[in-house]
C-alpha cells in the first residue's frame, strides 16, 4: 500500500490516475468501502476533467460493484447502465462483457434467472471472441451458480470444473477460491459433509491469504451450515456470528440477510422460537428490500416451520404456499420439493390423506430427478402414511393418482 502511495506522489497524468484506481480497488477488496467510494468518486471527477471516457466507464463500473455488494441494486443497475453506454460508444468489448456479467448477477440475485442467463450468454460470446480466459471463467462460474440454485447439480459441477481448470491455468487464486466454495455448497447439499468441509477450508485459506473479507464471511457461513446440519448448533452459531460481525463492517446487506436466517435456524432447532422468529423477520425485511426472491422463499418456509411446530397449521400452510410461489418463480426445483413435502406433512396432521400422498409423490419425483438424497426422507414419510391409513386405503389413493405420475 505504501508503494502505491509513493507512486501517486511521484507520477502525474493518466499514470497517476491509474495508480489511484489500483489503490481504490485494493481498498474495495479488503473491505474498506468508505475509502474505496471516496477514491472512486474523486477519480470519476478527474477522469471526466481529462475527458478520459474509458476511465470514467471503469470507475462507474467499480462503483456499481460496491453498491451491488451492499445490496443497493437500484443504484448499481443505474451505474452499470451508464458504464455500458460509454463502453459501447468506445467499442470496448471487454468492458461491455464485464458489465453485462455484473448486470446478470443482479438479475440472478433477484431471482430473474431468464434475464441473468441472457446477460451471461451475451458476455460469454464476447469473452470467447476476445479469447478472454478470465472472463470466460467468470461467466461459466455464474452459469454454474444458476444451475446450482435450480438444483441441477450435475450441470453446475460441469461448469465449475471448467471454471476451476481455467483459473488454475491463469493462476487466479481468487477465482479458484470462489469455485472451491461453490463446489463445497454442492457437496453440502448432497449430504457429503466431509468433502464439503475440505472444499470450504481450501477456499477459506486462500481468501484469508488474499485478505478477502467478503469471501471469508461467505465461507465461514458455509462451515457454519455444516455444523448446523450435523446438529452442532453452538459451533454453527459461533461461525455465523464471526461471519455476521465481518459482514456488518462491510455493509453487505445481502449476506447479512442470509446469515441472520441461519442464526434464526439455530434458535429454531434449539426450541427458542421467539428468538428464531425475530431473526427470520429481520432477514425477511432485508431480503424484501433487496428483492431477493430466493432468500424470501427460504425465510417464509422457515417461518412456516415454526408455525407448524407450534400447531398453527393454517398459518404454516399459508407461509409454505407463499414460499412455494417464490420457488416456482425461481424455477428452484429443490425448494419446490421441500415446500411440497412440508405441506404434505400438515395434510397428514389435518387427516387430508389424499392430498398428503399427492404432495409427497410430487416431492419424491422432483428429488429423484435431482438425484438428491432427500428423496429417501420422502420415502420415510410415505411409509409412515401407509402405516397410518392402512395398505388398502393407501393403494386406493395411489391408483387414483397414477395418471398424474
Amino acid at each position: 500500500m505504501s508503494l502505491l502511495n509513493d507512486s501517486i506522489d511521484t507520477t502525474s497524468g493518466d499514470t497517476k490516475l491509474n495508480v489511484e484506481y489500483t489503490l481504490a480497488t485494493i481498498y474495495h477488496r479488503i473491505g474498506d468501502l468508505s475509502t474505496a467510494l471516496e477514491l472512486y468518486n474523486n477519480l470519476k471527477y478527474k477522469f471526466k476533467k481529462r475527458e478520459n471516457n474509458k476511465g470514467v466507464a471503469a470507475v462507474l463500473h467499480a462503483l456499481g460493484v460496491i453498491y451491488q455488494d451492499q445490496g443497493n441494486y437500484e443504484e448499481a443497475f443505474k451505474l452499470y447502465k451508464q458504464s455500458l453506454k460509454i463502453d459501447e460508444e468506445l467499442g470496448d468489448k471487454s468492458g461491455i462483457a464485464c458489465t453485462l456479467r455484473q448486470l446478470g448477477m443482479i438479475y440472478q440475485d433477484q431471482g430473474n434467472y431468464e434475464e441473468a442467463v441472457k446477460m451471461y450468454n451475451q458476455a460469454l460470446k464476447i469473452d470467447e471472441e476476445l479469447g478472454d480466459k478470465s472472463g470466460i471463467a467468470s461467466t461459466l462460474h455464474q452459469l454454474g451458480v444458476i444451475y446450482q440454485d435450480q438444483g441441477n447439480y450435475e450441470e453446475a459441477v460441469k461448469m465449475y470444473n471448467q471454471t476451476l481448470k481455467i483459473n488454475e491455468e491463469l493462476g487466479d487464486k481468487s477465482g479458484i477460491a470462489y469455485t472451491l466454495h461453490e463446489l463445497g455448497v454442492i457437496y453440502q447439499n448432497q449430504g457429503n459433509y466431509e468433502e464439503a468441509v475440505e472444499k470450504y477450508n481450501l477456499a477459506l485459506k486462500i481468501k484469508e491469504e488474499l485478505g478477502d473479507k467478503r469471501g471469508t464471511t461467505q465461507t465461514l457461513h458455509g462451515l457454519g451450515n455444516i455444523h448446523f446440519l450435523q446438529g452442532n448448533y453452538e459451533e454453527a452459531a459461533e461461525k455465523y456470528n464471526l461471519a455476521l460481525k465481518i459482514n456488518e463492517e462491510l455493509g453487505d446487506k445481502s449476506e447479512t440477510a442470509q446469515i441472520l436466517h441461519q442464526i434464526g435456524m439455530t434458535h429454531e432447532y434449539q426450541g427458542n422460537y421467539k428468538e428464531a422468529m425475530k431473526k427470520y423477520n429481520q432477514s425477511l425485511k432485508i431480503a424484501e428490500e433487496l428483492g431477493q426472491k430466493k432468500e424470501i422463499a427460504g425465510t417464509l418456509h422457515q417461518l412456516g416451520m415454526i408455525h407448524y411446530r407450534q400447531g398453527n397449521y393454517d398459518e404454516a400452510v399459508r407461509k409454505y404456499n407463499l414460499s412455494l410461489e417464490k420457488f416456482n418463480e425461481l424455477g428452484n426445483k429443490s425448494g419446490i420439493a421441500i415446500a411440497l413435502l412440508s405441506i404434505g406433512i400438515i395434510d397428514v396432521e389435518k387427516e387430508e390423506y389424499y392430498s398428503a400422498l399427492k404432495n409427497y409423490l410430487n416431492s419424491y419425483s422432483i428429488f429423484k430427478q435431482l438425484n438428491s438424497p432427500k428423496k429417501e426422507i420422502v420415502v420415510g414419510y410415505l411409509s409412515k402414511l401407509r402405516d397410518k391409513i392402512g395398505k388398502e386405503e393407501f393403494y386406493v389413493y395411489l391408483r387414483l393418482l397414477k395418471d398424474d405420475f
